[in-house]
């Protein structure tokens, strides 16, 4: 453990089951479960997990560019990977958002709507990307307090589509959505993860 009780992690590569695949796995995992200076090796490959391919960790970047734009309120920068055709449907109404400049109006309302800084983050992280076409989803959170007093700390679930054009991916559609309780019909909004 690190001096302050968090976890030292350190990758180091491994054999390549796959051609063209970067595999890695961290020292502290390697040390916990395999024991002490264990070299890896085609014995200890079930422990590893693919790296993530360049598009992913370009949409990785690009999902936490968009989290600290909410938390900075900073609707260019949030706007700025946004498809002029998107489409989005948000937590709240209407039924759509179709369109960039239609976003934009929802996002410039919504980051209007609170009288504190918005926390915001994202969970359980899962991408997968092909050369034009991407996808993501996760748990989302958001918190802080809005104009009326009324305090918001909830979490919902995010999907959101890439499309790549040229070397910049722009989202094409994001979803947001809480799940419903049957028996009274009324959203679930404290559920957490």
């Amino acid at each position: 453990m690190g001096q302050d009780g968090d976890w030292d992690f350190l990758s180091f590569p491994a054999t390549d089951p796959q051609p063209g695949k970067e595999w890695s796995i961290t020292e502290r995992v390697k040390e916990q479960l395999l024991g002490p200076g264990t070299v890896a090796n085609s014995d200890s490959l079930a422990l590893m997990t693919p790296a993530l391919s360049s598009n992913e960790a370009q949409i990785r970047a690009l999902i936490d560019e968009r989290s600290r734009a909410v938390r900075a309120r900073d609707v260019v920068a949030l706007m700025s990977h946004v498809a002029s055709d998107t489409v989005s449907f948000d937590v709240v109404d209407p039924l759509q958002h179709v369109g960039a400049a239609s976003t934009r109006a929802r996002v410039e309302q919504w980051f209007a709507s609170f009288d504190t800084p918005i926390q915001h983050e994202c969970q359980d992280i899962i991408i997968v990307a092909g050369d034009h076409v991407a996808f993501s989803h996760c748990l989302t959170r958001v918190a802080g307090t809005v104009k009326s007093g009324d305090k918001v700390d909830m979490w919902f679930r995010t999907t959101t589509g890439y499309r790549k054009v040229g070397d910049k991916w722009f989202v094409s559609h994001d979803h947001n959505s809480v799940p419903f309780d049957s028996q009274n019909g009324s959203a679930s909004l404290n559920l957490k993860p």
